[in-house]
């Protein structure tokens, strides 16, 4: 067996300005938010694609405001998390943010976005909405 002997011992640089990020081709937006939420950590996650640039406010693990495509709030949340590819990275903040969505669960309002967007998909696409109808 043959081991590389003269290899770079010196210190490795480690960038400390991030504290979590990946692809998101591995990692959904879902889990990051999850990840965020379970450390009760207060920052920005950044979330970078071919199509978004876009942010997520979070004070204690709690998402309080988004930003996507010049708009802010629930309305951009929705558009970031539908995204499933590009980059993401968090970054701590000594201070919290203002707070435009007011939640008390992340989970909750992640199910909630998702199903009201798949119900306006099924709604576009004529499929019936079986909640709408009596049995």
């Amino acid at each position: 067996m043959i081991f590389n002997t003269t290899r770079d011992k010196s210190p490795q640089k480690i960038r400390t300005d991030v504290t979590f990020a990946g692809n998101l081709a591995y990692v959904s937006i879902f889990d990051a938010v999850q990840t965020i939420e379970n450390s009760r950590m207060t920052g920005l996650l950044i979330v970078r694609s071919k199509l978004h640039l876009a942010s997520v406010s979070f004070n204690e693990g709690t998402i309080v405001d988004a930003e996507a495509n010049s708009h802010n709030g629930i309305k951009a949340f929705r558009e970031i998390i539908e995204v499933n590819s590009g980059t993401f990275k968090f970054t701590n903040s000594e201070t919290e943010f203002a707070v435009v969505i007011s939640i008390t669960s992340n989970m909750n309002f992640l199910f909630d976005v998702l199903t009201e967007l798949d119900n306006e998909r099924a709604k576009k696409q004529g499929l019936r909405n079986l909640k709408d109808e009596d049995f």
